[in-house]
This record gives structure tokens, sequence and C-alpha cells, in this order.
């Protein structure tokens, strides 16, 4: 099942990594954030970001979270 979320980077997230930001808000592992971010389902007001970018206060990030099931 998947899940979208929709956050706001707050002025005392601004500056850490996109991916560090990202993990702390939404509560998923920094790790699967990276890979979320290397297949294009987090998006930083509305464009694909690197893992090391950096937050700024008011960024949107948009997360669509899909099942992960082993093979």
């Amino acid at each position: 099942m998947a899940q979208t979320f929709t956050l706001t980077v707050p002025e005392e997230d601004e500056g850490r990594r996109i991916d560090a930001a990202a993990a702390s808000l939404s509560g998923i592992s920094r790790s699967r954030i990276q890979r979320l971010l290397e297949d294009g389902s987090l998006l930083v007001n509305g464009k694909t970001a690197r893992p090391n970018s950096r937050a700024r206060a008011g960024d949107l990030i948009r997360i669509e979270t899909r099942d992960e099931t082993p093979l």
C-alpha cells in the first residue's frame, strides 16, 4: 500500500541535508529516504533532489512510499 506525505521544512532544519531533514520529519529511516530520493519518490518543491542537497525553511517535501516486499 502506498502512502504519501507532504512535509514543510521548519526554520530549525534549514541547512540540514535533505535526507536527514526528511527522515526526522517523517519518521522514515534515513537509508530508506535515500532510496526514495534515488528512485524519484521524494521531491523537494516538486523537483527531484540529491540526498546531500541542503534543506531551506519552507521547502515542501513530498514523499511517496510503496511497500518494500523482499523477493
